[in-house]
């Protein structure tokens, strides 16, 4: 299916036998509704489960799974993406290996199968595709069509984790390994106009951990909005424009066309350019700061100056609003949403005390409280560490050390503080009178959420939910 040549190859290549494996028809849709979407629940009126767990609705009908078309209300036969993996994989181990090899993950099937158009890509700079070379994009360079779905021979629509439709696209690999590379995935976006995040994510493992952080009615462990943050990094990283429509893209690339060479400008080409470094990254970060206030929602500001805010759930599946401002159904992205993602829970070396009896704290002024317990203390240092990562990433520099026993705001505000010590030293070109912009920070907090004073809201590498819960609930 993704081979420009092969697409009909790959479609027709499953039969009924091979969606089963050996197992019984009903026995396979059984096992796909029960085990995959685990929100499936038997009708009162009828023997066939209906089940809706994203944008698609799927049902078992005589022991099939099927699909309902939206804008028809047919119902077509369906199989998982997940349940036909091995055997997309295993089609295109005979058609040649990666020069360069690609990242797989820990599961076996972790992986980005083989694509011959893609053969000589390579992570590396002077391995890149053509595409990630050019500097803007020049009409007939992005391809335009837009693919039908993706089917087996027999028919059987293939399906994401959220019973929605595989889309056919020819640009990308049949299965894609959840940790691919970021110039891979900028690639991927940039050969056609139609392809988003959400596409990669299909072809992806639904539970590369396979420790059952995924159940239908959880999140998601590959988040779309970490995604969307690679790739904006390594733009970042690479001196590239983005293609899309994303907030912050206009000034990100008037300070790349002040310091790209002449040559690469007149070529549209970066081949000849380098990756930035660290003191750019910083500049161009500086030249965005505080440009979008209006992607805020007002809210009554808890401490002496105003923010507007904007709100994190804690319970719902939020990768979206959440990560990187990634809004999938119009390609949009925050360009500098910037850089709260990280994979691996931080060592944040604040003692765990699970004898203390932590009394709730008043949520109302939570904030302005001094800790009383480490459990409290601990909070607070993460509530903390996007502040933090924003002033690193804005001044290259570490920001300046906190009292733990002091309140979040009065924290915060000795961060801020040397943030605008350091934007009076260091102001952007065309700033000169501009007020030092906000850091992110908390404005407000509940059990249930956590509101921010930027859109979309940082990540948070660790989950806080039960924490906020233990100390606000």
């Amino acid at each position: 299916m993704a081979h420009s040549n092969q697409g009909q190859q790959t479609m027709q290549a499953f039969s009924t036998s091979s969606i089963t494996d050996g197992d019984t028809e009903q026995d396979t849709a059984t096992t796909a509704i029960q085990q995959l979407s685990r929100s499936a629940r038997p009708s009162q009126s009828s023997p066939t489960v209906v089940s809706r767990i994203g944008g698609g609705q799927i049902r078992l009908n005589g022991g099939r799974m099927e699909w309902l078309d939206p804008f028809n209300g047919v119902w077509y036969p369906a199989v998982y993406h997940d349940q036909i993996r091995d055997q997309l994989i295993d089609q295109t181990k005979t058609e040649g290996t990666y020069r360069y090899g690609r990242a797989s993950g820990e599961l076996a099937n972790d992986i980005t199968s083989f694509h011959k158009d893609q053969e000589d890509w390579g992570e590396d700079r002077s391995q890149w595709p053509a595409i990630l070379y050019q500097y803007e994009p020049r009409q007939g360079d992005v391809s335009h069509k837009k693919p039908p779905i993706w089917t087996t021979q027999d028919g059987y629509v293939i399906l994401d984790i959220e019973n929605d439709p595989v889309m056919a696209f020819e640009e990308i690999p049949d299965t894609i390994s959840s940790v691919i590379e970021a110039p891979f995935l900028e690639a991927f976006c940039r050969l056609n106009q139609h392809i988003k995040i959400k596409d990669i994510r299909a072809r992806m493992l639904r539970d590369p951990t396979e420790q059952g952080e995924w159940n239908g009615d959880g999140k998601d462990p590959i988040r779309i909005g970490n995604l969307s943050m690679k790739m904006t990094r390594f733009r970042e990283r690479s001196g590239m424009i983005t293609w899309g429509r994303r907030a912050g893209s206009t000034n990100i690339k008037a300070y790349l066309d002040s310091i790209l060479p002449q040559v690469c400008k007149d070529e549209n080409s970066i081949r000849r350019f380098r990756d930035l470094h660290k003191h750019e990254r910083a500049a161009m970060h500086l030249s965005n700061i505080g440009k979008f206030p209006e992607r805020g929602r007002g809210k009554k500001d808890l401490s002496d100056r105003p923010l507007s805010t904007v709100s994190e759930s804690l319970t719902g599946n939020d990768e979206e609003s959440i990560g990187a401002g990634v809004d999938d159904t119009d390609g949009a992205e925050d360009e500098l949403a910037e850089p709260m993602e990280n994979e691996q829970p931080m060592n944040d070396g604040i003692a765990y005390d699970n004898e203390v009896d932590t009394e709730n704290i008043d949520n109302t002024n939570f904030l302005s409280a001094a800790p009383t317990s480490l459990r409290h203390q601990e909070l607070v240092h993460h509530l903390l560490e996007p502040t933090r990562e924003e002033y690193r990433c804005c001044t290259s520099q570490d920001p300046p050390e906190t009292n733990p026993e002091l309140s979040y705001l009065s924290q915060y505000w000795v961060i801020q503080a040397a943030f605008e010590t350091y934007w009076e030293e260091h102001r952007p070109v065309g700033l000169e009178t501009a007020t030092p912009p906000q850091l992110v920070g908390v404005m407000d907090i509940v059990p249930s959420k956590i509101s921010w004073n930027a859109s979309p809201a940082p990540i948070i590498a660790v989950d806080l939910s039960s924490l906020i819960q233990e100390l606000l609930g």
